[in-house]
């Protein structure tokens, strides 16, 4: 009876030594490190239930019962042993989206799973920087640069800029949309027009993604040219001769005159002005003290259209709007309606406008040179001349500087 009794004692010993067999015992860690695009996730397999490890990792989701079958990603390798699982990065998140992910370890069982963990994906808008180069400034338009530095994981929607004349643009301020974008440096660039000549304007970038606006930090503020700066800066020499490189627009007359300048007018030279209206101007210009100017005699002319047929060139429709291809109109000195120059960079010199000198043919007419554009080519010529009656008005008849 001893020995029976002794004997179901080790069989029960022995039987409660192998234990029963089941799945994992696992906890989800903690959800860290989360961005606009990447989390963290750690966790442990706090009992194999006496069957070996063979896969431990996350899943993840949309999905709240998320599984080792149905979910949206996995990894599986994460089983360190003695119960450790390291810590894994989820990578490729769409920002604003509601995750849900839990640890799970695989035995000869089945498949264990720890509690779930939800989590959203950081909420970012992109992180913009603003440039403005001063050649890219113009009279009535200045081009300015945009890097999105960062998209914070979402694709960029929209990118522009702000601008104003106030110091801080604001949503309601103007607002241009940049068409081109780079992604490989992440650069957009707008170039805003119809701007005031000679006006502070200030610009903020800004780029959109899902989660919203992103502003660049810096405020970029540039002031448009004048036509006084273009005259000053464009004053060339031909030849020993100083002379403008355009005749006098309608947006230099009406500054020096103190005029209103409408935006659509400026480009176009001015007409329709009489010899004395010339001079008056010339008197205010040189009142400015930026120099001293005058009419071009006709000597100086001609040294400075250069040595061609016509001003530039022996081809006439290259360098002047004439009868032959005006279409009946004068036309404005900017691209794309401006000619060529000629081998001094001196623009228009033959046609478009009739240019008026400093000499007289005679008492009741001063000399005019290089045709318009209601001129034949041979009117046109550097050679010739035309005149031009005292106190006229003519609406093809404008005027050349020449700096003393």
């Amino acid at each position: 009876m001893k020995k029976i009794y002794s004997l179901l004692l080790v069989m029960v010993i022995l039987f409660a030594g192998c234990g029963k067999e089941n799945v994992p015992e696992v906890i989800t860690g903690d959800v860290f490190n989360v961005t606009a695009t990447t989390a963290s996730i750690s966790g442990n397999v706090l009992d194999d239930n006496n069957s070996d490890i063979t896969e431990a990792g996350y899943c993840w989701g949309t999905n709240e019962n998320i599984t080792y079958e149905n979910n949206l990603g996995i990894v599986k390798d994460a089983f360190v042993g003695n119960g450790n699982m390291i810590d894994y990065t989820i990578t490729d998140l769409l920002p604003a989206e509601t995750y849900f992910v839990r640890a799970f370890a695989v035995n000869g069982v089945g498949i264990g799973y720890g509690n779930v963990k939800q989590f959203v994906v950081s909420k970012t808008v992109p992180e913009v920087s603003l440039t403005i180069d001063a050649i890219d400034v113009r009279l009535t338009t200045i081009t300015v640069t945009g890097v999105v530095e960062a998209n914070n994981g979402a694709e960029i929607l929209k990118r522009g800029f702000l601008y104003s004349t106030s110091s801080n643009p604001q949503e309601g301020s103007d607002k241009v949309y940049a068409t081109e974008y780079d992604e490989t440096t992440g650069a957009f660039t707008a170039t805003i027009t119809g701007l005031t000549t000679g006006t502070k304007y200030y610009f903020k970038a800004f780029a959109t993604n899902l989660m919203g606006v992103g502003y660049s930090e810096v405020i970029g503020e540039a002031t448009t040219d004048t036509f006084l700066d273009v005259l000053a800066e464009t004053i060339i020499d031909a030849n020993g001769v100083k002379i403008s490189a355009c005749v006098v627009t309608v947006g230099l007359w009406k500054e020096v005159m103190e005029n209103v300048l409408s935006s659509d007018e400026g480009y176009y030279p001015q007409v329709s002005i009489s010899y004395t209206s010339m001079q008056t101007f010339i008197e205010k210009l040189n009142a400015k003290g930026i120099g001293t100017y005058a009419l071009p005699t006709v000597e100086e002319w001609r040294t400075a259209a250069g040595s061609y047929t016509y001003s530039g060139s022996e081809d006439i429709d290259a360098v002047a709007w004439y009868a032959g291809n005006s279409g009946g109109t004068i036309h404005p000195i900017v691209v794309p309606f401006v000619k060529e120059a000629n081998e001094y960079g001196v623009y228009g010199m033959s046609g478009n406008v009739w240019e008026m000198t400093a000499d007289m043919l005679d008492a009741e007419n001063h000399i005019i040179l290089g045709g318009s554009w209601n001129s034949t080519a041979e009117q046109c010529k550097v050679a010739n001349e035309f005149y031009y009656p005292v106190n006229s008005f003519g609406n093809d008849v404008s005027f050349r500087l020449v700096q003393k």
